[in-house]
């Protein structure tokens, strides 16, 4: 339904996820399994609550749902859920390496968690292709775990875009893998992270050196992350092309609650009276990541016609409210710097992520640094199809990191694609 009778924008097949409304109560209910105990006895960050067998996940000889205590922004103790996956076979000596991994949107209600597989329709619908890309580790012999993120599975404010908890989230799954498997995981991880899970393991790596210094770090894959949040943001306030209105007005929409629990900054103060209408949606939506196009046919979140980002959004002379864009900012990968090597890579047929504030982020930020970064774009690939294409690059860049060759850089020359610059939003 439209909002007062105008038609609903309509949205190309460019666009790469699918906002459904959890219309059944099935979608809404979330097992016993992710009800932490209350009150929850304070533990140290990763300390494992409990686990159960997923039942059998395509190529791996064993995976749990695990519940494991992380941080909120604040500080506090919060139950987090989250999967482990072991590859098939016997373990290689010293055991198999692990990649801690961060999945992209897919909401920030309690059923929009990965690990639900086959507990919800809403999980496995809605993660299918995550699971794929996680099949994708698997089957190269690599162990993987991988967060819900706060506040999906196990109860809490959802985390979404908030760069240190997300982070929290990735490190703290790690410390629990360890905590089921033993030693039949190796020492030796690698971070890797599409999309929102790009930035979650980019403020890993960035965070790890005080938040988890035992943990055997050897490198970061970021998967056409959302490096550049603030620059993200302007881009759709600007009205480039990319992002598309619909794509900045759903990942608007779900950062709002977030950033309201982890700054406590008012709704009120970036919200149009359109914009609040949307609000009571998120909480009970989940994004359909299976690499499908948008579409928002019963419209949960209604795009009028002619809608622009402002339409939904306060904005004075093109620009947020300052706490709102000071908090965006402070999610921008790139302070601290990533100290340990960093694969980029995105598809030049990405219309999700700007491409140019990925260049930005590896021209004016992490090159800058001295981090040992390399950055590769992909002709033809998409943002839902990039962790495929890319996957036997990072595979064998992450092949690389465990026998200790030397991490490439390509600072100085950064790809191009179509004639992408750094300033510009849209795609080539």
């Amino acid at each position: 339904m439209s909002i007062h009778g105008l038609k609903a924008l309509a949205l190309g097949a460019s666009l790469a996820t699918l906002l459904a409304a959890c219309g059944q109560d099935t979608f809404r209910v979330v097992g016993p399994f992710y009800n932490p105990p209350a009150p929850l006895a304070v533990a140290a960050a990763g300390t494992l609550i409990r686990a159960e067998s997923t039942g059998s996940l395509p190529g791996a000889s064993a995976s749990w749902r695990v519940l494991y205590h992380s941080r909120t922004a604040s500080g506090e103790d919060i139950a987090v859920s989250g999967l482990v996956v072991l590859p098939r076979g016997t373990p290689p000596p010293g055991g198999f390496p692990l990649i801690g991994f961060g999945h992209g949107t897919s909401g920030i209600a309690r059923p929009c968690g990965i690990s639900q597989i086959p507990k919800t329709p809403q999980a496995w619908a809605g993660n299918q292709t995550t699971y794929a890309w996680i099949s994708q580790w698997v089957d190269a012999g690599w162990a993987v775990a991988a967060t819900d993120y706060q506040g999906l599975g196990a109860p809490g404010f959802g985390s979404y875009l908030v760069g240190e908890v997300e982070g929290a989230n990735v490190l703290d799954s790690i410390r629990a893998a360890y905590q089921i498997a033993g030693d039949r995981l190796s020492s030796h991880i690698v971070l890797a992270g599409h999309s929102q899970g790009g930035q979650s393991v980019g403020f890993a790596a960035q965070i790890a050196p005080t938040y988890a210094p035992e943990l055997n770090l050897l490198g970061t894959i970021l998967i056409a992350p959302i490096a550049n949040l603030s620059g993200a943001l302007e881009c759709a306030i600007e009205q480039k092309p990319v992002p598309p209105i619909a794509a900045a007005v759903v990942f608007g929409m779900l950062a709002v609650p977030s950033f309201n629990a982890a700054y406590g900054l008012d709704p009120k103060t970036i919200l149009t009276a359109e914009g609040e209408k949307t609000q009571p949606i998120v909480y009970e939506t989940c994004l359909l990541s299976g690499g499908t196009p948008f579409a928002i046919a019963t419209l949960p979140i209604p795009i009028i016609g002619g809608a622009t980002f402002s339409t939904y959004f306060q904005t004075i002379d093109g620009r947020l409210a300052p706490s709102w864009q000071n908090a965006l900012a402070a999610n921008d990968l790139g302070t601290p710097a990533i100290r340990i090597p960093t694969l980029m890579v995105q598809g030049c047929g990405d219309t999700t992520i700007p491409i140019s504030t990925n260049l930005e982020y590896f021209n004016d930020a992490a090159c800058p640094a001295e981090t040992q970064i390399e950055f590769q774009l992909f002709p033809g690939a998409t943002h839902t199809t990039i962790p495929e294409i890319a996957f036997e690059d990072m595979n064998a860049w992450a092949q690389d990191r465990l026998v200790g060759a030397p991490a490439p850089s390509n600072c100085g020359a950064p790809p191009v694609c179509g004639g992408v610059t750094p300033g510009e939003c849209a795609k080539g």
